[in-house]
């Protein structure tokens, strides 16, 4: 991004600002506020599966 007022599109785009570890702090704090609720889960996907 050129101008950090405008948010990333994608992951690996966020990696590449100068502000990542705001961005890695805050999918973190996301990920475990729904883990913790039970709303979401992290599974292995299956070889014989593609990611939507």
């Amino acid at each position: 991004a050129d101008n950090l007022s405008d948010e990333p599109l994608s992951l690996e785009e966020a990696k590449t600002r100068p502000d990542w570890h705001y961005w890695k702090k805050a999918m973190d704090e996301e990920y475990n506020l729904f883990t913790s609720l039970g709303t979401w889960q992290l599974k292995e996907l299956s070889q014989d599966r593609s990611l939507v």
